[in-house]
């Protein structure tokens, strides 16, 4: 059965260039390949003989990638993650730090504004007992008896 390029480099899953790399004019002289508008089907011998050299180049019996060209890739991508990790594990606890810093600050302004308007407080009622005082200091020795309108 005859596959064209793109179906046979699916099926091998590889590119269609790679395919295409070992259709030179010697491959399309030897076997049977056709072109019918624009597109170029392989007969079944032909597509044998291109997934064995294939096979034979990257020593590769399936469609995937070689076993070791996967852990490494597996690999690099748990290094880039785990540097990763660790860089968002610093920048939490300086976040964490900073909270913390900031907390003990804002209990100390808390504390102060408490100790201000206690203060604040004393004074105004001292304020009103001394005027409380001066009012009843104002009054005359006979205006005692008597009582205020007003």
């Amino acid at each position: 059965m005859s596959k064209t390029i793109k179906e046979l480099a699916d099926e091998l899953g590889v590119s269609k260039t790679a395919i295409r790399k070992y259709m030179t004019e010697e491959f399309r002289a030897s076997h049977a390949t056709q072109t019918d508008s624009g597109v170029i089907t392989i007969d079944s011998e032909g597509c044998k003989l291109i997934a064995e050299s294939l096979r034979k180049n990257t020593g590769n019996t399936g469609n995937q990638l070689p076993e070791t060209s996967a852990n490494q890739v597996s690999g690099e991508i748990i290094a880039i993650l785990t540097e990763q990790l660790r860089a968002k594990d610093e920048q939490i606890a300086a976040q964490q730090q900073q909270i913390a810093q900031l907390t003990a600050a804002l209990e100390n302004t808390t504390a102060s504004l408490q100790a201000a308007q206690a203060l604040h407080a004393g004074t105004i009622k001292q304020q009103q007992l001394l005027e409380d005082g001066e009012a009843a200091k104002k009054r005359k020795w006979w205006q005692f008896g008597k009582r205020t309108e007003g």
